[in-house]
């Protein structure tokens, strides 16, 4: 019907614009020859002149040709509103398919979340109760069991990290934090992680630190450390034994307040064939597919390495000259330049009167300690193994202090300083030893031969603190190895609730709290922990998010509503990883995050950032 409408009015319009042609011409015509305009005029006009007939039928014809644009008008305007009809429905369809992706979408986030956390509550059992094992007393095969069992367990947590890593960036759900950090001290927390199983194939980690950044920069220490974690992993990894990986920083620092990182990952392993180089950063390859056999891995660390550092304005290469010639890969990423880094742990006296033997194989490592000592103005004696050192004690030149590489060709540290220590009982010639060792274990034996030890790669801040000390006790007294990165609470120590559901996660918390010298007041549920702080004090509170009866995060509001004189410190204690777990932990109240599997250590530092919170009063804990 509205197609006909519009072909009767074009038809109509045609013809009243058809009859102006001879209402016009017709008078006009009679006055021109016989000088009026009456019908008689206009008629004989009409019948003498052929043209006027031909204007008559203008109507017609203009009828006719609006007749047929009508016609095509109406077609054209059927089509398109058929076409609407169909792209309103296609609309209607991706709006439908649209809420499917997003309702997929959380689905899938919910999984994850699902997924990580049943996968990491048992895990924490596992690796947790493994770790306090390794600190008790075992004969040599029950300790190769337990560090096979904690190895195979570390093992599965960090492909369970890469998956989850992988599904975040791939669904674009990857946040990035924006917080100033040291920028060293995040390489080298990294390269510690790592030192062990370097130390197990006796390859030398080995850090050059960049020389121009003593400011602070702002980004995401945590990814940032990602990077490095996943670079030097497969450099060890592929990596035979005995051999070498260096990690290299350097700054550039711009005018406009940003630096530009590199860090070149450095070994001298397997190396990559070259038509085997532009597959490397593929999500699930690997450059040799027969590794992954031999060597292990998802393929994803390197994937997830390439797509964090373009996050981060940069990117990521590798170049290798071939099989058998070693890798290196080098990143960038831009970054903000922040405040001067707190400098509390640097000392203002000078090393100008003080010598150090130097003891290292490597002439990487020595090249590193001597630099360092002579920015504290020290003299340096270095030797390239036991026998040299010797020598140069029995020469009878003056030390003050030796610092000995646990792995060395012929005489291992160990050896050394027993022979030095058998010449100091007939000499009384004594200076302090210090052991840098990349992770083996000292037995209980040796460890009074040393007066500290340090892991590598070591903090050139804690490097000197640890010389300062020794140089500034009367009689410097060996220090067991496993004081050097931290101490017990002292008797003021914290009065802590533990809220946890699991007994399995109950017993493991509670031996650790137990082996870091804390009492642990424990609840099975969020309302139990919510009666407990209104019956009792407690400075901190240990909290899970998934509980029965009331979980972690409705709990941690509604203490936060309590009207106590001291709000505490709560701390989640989660199996959840993502991003979006952590904000929810903080958006309810809490104050600090440790992602399950627990490890000792990061509970130590977590509970740390608690005493300090204390110190600083109620507000810091309310902030």
């Amino acid at each position: 019907m509205g197609g006909d409408r519009i072909t009767w009015r074009y038809t109509l319009l045609g013809v009243v614009f058809g009859l102006c042609f001879p209402l016009v011409a017709i008078p006009l015509e009679a006055q021109a020859t016989t000088g009026s305009i009456t019908v008689d005029a206009m008629r004989e006009a009409l019948a003498s002149t052929q043209l006027l007939w031909m204007i008559c039928s203008a109507p017609i014809v203009i009828g006719a040709v609006a007749w047929i644009a009508g016609s095509h008008h109406a077609e054209v305007s059927r089509l398109a509103r058929d076409q609407d009809d169909i792209i309103a429905e296609q609309t209607q369809q991706l709006r439908l398919a649209l809420d499917e992706a997003r309702a997929a979408e959380k689905t899938k986030s919910a999984f994850l979340a699902n997924m990580s956390h049943e996968i990491r509550t048992p895990m924490n059992g596992v690796i947790g109760m493994a770790d306090l094992l390794l600190s008790t007393d075992l004969d040599e095969l029950q300790m190769d069991f337990v560090n096979t069992l904690r190895t195979s367990g570390e093992s599965l947590l960090v492909v369970l990290n890469d998956v989850l890593d992988f599904s975040k960036i791939d669904a674009d759900q990857l946040r990035l934090e924006h917080e100033p950090f040291d920028f060293e001290e995040c390489v080298v927390s990294g390269l510690e992680l790592l030192s062990a199983r370097a130390a197990a194939k006796r390859i030398e980690l080995i850090h050059h630190p960049a020389e121009n950044l003593d400011r602070a920069i702002v980004g995401d220490s945590t990814r940032l450390r990602q990077i490095i974690v996943n670079l030097v992993s497969n450099a060890v990894k592929f990596t035979g034994e005995d051999g070498e990986v260096s990690v290299s920083c350097s700054a550039e620092l711009a005018p406009d307040g940003t630096a530009r990182l590199t860090v070149a990952v450095e070994d001298n392993g397997i190396g990559i064939a070259p038509e085997a180089l532009g597959r490397l950063f593929q999500a699930f390859s690997q450059a040799d597919e027969s590794t992954t056999r031999k060597y292990g891995g998802t393929g994803l660390g390197l994937a997830i390495s390439k797509s964090l550092a373009e996050q981060m304005g940069g990117s990521i290469a590798v170049h290798s000259e071939g099989e058998g010639h070693g890798t290196t890969f080098t990143f960038d990423i831009l970054v903000e330049v922040g405040e001067p880094l707190d400098k509390e742990h640097a000392s203002e006296t000078s090393l100008a009167d003080v010598t150090i033997l130097v003891v290292d194989d490597n002439d990487t490592n020595r090249e590193l300690l001597e630099r360092s000592a002579a920015q504290w103005e020290a003299t340096v004696l270095s030797a390239a193994s036991g026998r040299e050192a010797l020598a140069i004690v029995e020469r009878g030149d003056r030390i003050d202090i030796a610092i000995l590489d646990m792995h060395m060709p012929g005489m291992h540290g160990v050896d050394l300083a027993r022979k030095l220590r058998q010449r100091f009982d007939a000499t009384d010639e004594r200076f302090p030893l210090i052991l840098l060792s990349s992770g083996t274990v000292v037995s209980e034996e040796d460890k009074p031969l040393f007066d500290a030890a340090l892991m590598k790669p070591t903090r050139s801040w804690r490097l000197r603190e640890t010389i300062d000390r020794l140089l500034t006790e009367a009689r410097p007294t060996p220090v067991p190895l496993t004081a050097v990165e931290g101490t017990a609470p002292s008797e003021g120590a914290l009065r802590l609730l533990m809220a946890e559901d699991n007994a399995v996660n109950q017993k493991v918390a509670l031996a650790m709290l137990g082996k870091l010298g804390y009492e642990v007041t424990v609840v099975a549920d969020g309302a139990q922990a919510v009666e407990a702080i209104q019956a009792e004090h407690f400075d901190a509170i240990l909290m899970d998010m998934q509980m029965p009866v009331l979980d972690g995060l409705a709990a941690t509001r509604q203490i936060r509503e309590l009207d106590l004189d001291v709000q505490p410190w709560i701390i989640a204690l989660t199996a959840n990883a993502l991003a979006s777990d952590q904000e929810a932990c903080f958006d309810a109240g809490m104050n600090d995050y440790v992602s399950k599997p627990i490890r000792t250590d990061v509970l130590r530092d977590a509970l740390e950032r608690a005493e300090h919170a204390m110190d600083d009063g109620p507000d810091a804990v309310a902030a």
